[in-house]
Order: structure tokens, then sequence, then C-alpha cells
């Protein structure tokens, strides 16, 4: 019931005449993968996402919510969901407040806030958020973002997370180039307690304005984890303006595992703007580079 109201309310938000002059970004996602192996297993995946950010005046309104069901012989489906408010100091400085909840299968549902800022020009852009992810834990979450445009069409990007009770940090290192029909992305998703962590290649080319090919590389590294890889091909058609159909299928080799794993995904995606905030920015960066590997299941 969550995940149908808040699609209807995003769709409303996206397509509302009156409104649709302060939204600057909004987005609608369901990803549907299947797993299956050799040996008989075989498991479903969806995920759904949306997105919206709403200018007003020096305001800037947000809402997210993301709505994972997973199906390994009996289907469970776990939410979370968000809403924040910031006020743009001036247009390359925000600061705002969020508050978040999960409603999850076991029941263990929790409750948080974000205390977030930002600076970002045209060049480059620093972002810090302060999360307190379960109000009835003392757990702070502390992470900080960093891009920049270091040639024209190619952009570094680096994210540093620390919990206040655990040892270690958790970062995200990238490189992006996009420029014309081509985009390519290169990633290093690591943990310095571990010493490792995941490290991905993807890309697409638009051959026509409707038509593009997409690939994807990930494997992990370090001693702490398994030796595990995933391999994808696809390719996507654009309905109609910023609506995108993709289909992709792909190899995942574990090292626990006796046979690939074959996996093959279908999205379908309505985006259109371009985030003013980085953190979230960043956070769907992630999501999409786990979805173009291994998947959400993983």
């Amino acid at each position: 019931m969550l995940r149908t109201l808040t699609f209807t309310a995003v769709a409303a938000l996206m397509t509302g005449p009156v409104m649709a002059d302060g939204v600057n970004y909004a987005r609608l996602s369901y990803d549907f993968t299947n797993y299956d192996d050799d040996a008989g297993g075989e498991a479903d995946i969806s995920l759904f996402q949306g997105d919206v950010e709403y200018e007003l005046g020096q305001v800037l309104l947000s809402a997210q919510i993301l709505s994972i069901t997973t199906d390994f012989g009996s289907s469970a489906t776990n939410n979370a969901f968000g809403a924040a408010g910031a006020y743009m100091i001036t247009p390359e400085a925000l600061v705002g407040l969020g508050f978040f909840g999960t409603d999850l299968e076991s029941g263990d549902d929790t409750n948080g806030f974000e205390v977030f800022g930002q600076y970002e020009t045209s060049q480059f852009g620093v972002g810090i958020d302060i999360t307190q992810f379960d109000v009835d834990e003392d757990n702070i979450t502390t992470t900080l973002y960093g891009e920049a445009e270091v040639v024209p069409a190619v952009v570094l990007g680096a994210s540093l997370q620390n919990d206040s009770e655990f040892d270690g940090t958790r970062y995200v290192l990238s490189a992006e180039y996009d420029d014309g029909p081509i985009f390519g992305r290169g990633y290093i998703n690591g943990d310095s307690e571990l010493e490792g962590g995941i490290f991905g290649l993807r890309g697409d080319y638009e051959f026509t304005p409707q038509i593009r090919a997409s690939a994807a590389y990930t494997t992990t590294y370090g001693d702490d984890y398994f030796d595990n890889s995933a391999f994808t091909v696809g390719g996507g058609y654009q309905v109609i303006d910023d609506l995108w159909v993709d289909a992709n299928f792909g190899i995942i080799d574990l090292e626990t595992a006796s046979d690939d794993i074959n996996r093959f995904q279908i999205a379908i995606t309505y985006e259109m703007g371009d985030r003013k905030r980085i953190d979230t920015r960043f956070d769907q960066a992630s999501i999409d580079d786990l979805q173009a590997g291994f998947g959400a299941g993983f």
C-alpha cells in the first residue's frame, strides 16, 4: 500500500501542470531481476524507487522511497522512505533537515533523522550529511562528499563515511565521463576495516536518441572478501522523452557456488532534471552501480 500511494503521489507531482515548474528533479523506476543456476536454484528481486525535488523560492523540498521485494521461495517486501526540507542560503549553498523510516518484513522498523549541507559550483561541490538512523540508538553516521570536473565531461567523486560506534571508514571513489552519446563510470566501493570492497566499470552508448547499448563489469577485491565477479550486457529503448526500458543479461561467478548464476534484468525508468542535493546524487549512483553489476540481491 505504501508503495502504491507513493507512486501515485510522485507521478501526480511530476505531471501536474500547476506544480511542474517547481520540480527540478523527478524519478520513478522499477527493476526486476531473475537469478538462476544450472542446479535449479532461482530467485526474483524487484526494486522500486521514487524520488522528487521541488524548489519553492529559496526552499528545496525532497522525498524518496525505496522498496525491495525478494522471492527466494517465499516473498518479503522491505521499504525505506524519507522527506527533507532545505534552505538555499545562496544559489551555491544550502542546509537542511530530513527524517526517514523503514517498514521491514521482520517488524524491526526504525525511524531516524539527518542534518545536511553543501556548497556547489559549476566546477566542484562538497557536502556533509550527519545521520542518526535509529532514534533509539546512539550511533551517529557522518558522511563527507566531494566531486570536481577536472576536465570537460570528466568528473571525479569521493565519499567517506564513519560511524561513531564502529571502526573503519566506508568509502566510494568514482570517475565519470559523460559527453554526447557516451557515458562511462568506474568506481571503488570499499571499507578500510575490511581492507577490500567492490571495483566496477559500467557504461552505455547511444546509437540514436532512442536506442542505447550497455555493459558492466564488477568484481570484489581484498583478502576478507570472497572472489566474486559479474559481467552484464544489454540495451535500452526510449519510449518517450525521459522514459527508458532497458534489459540486460549477465553471468555472476561466485567463489562459494559451484555453478555460475545467470542474471536477467529488465528496468523501466522515468527520470528528468538534475538533483540539487549532492548526497542523494551519490546515493543513487551507488544504487545504479549495484544494479548494473551483482544486482540488489547482493
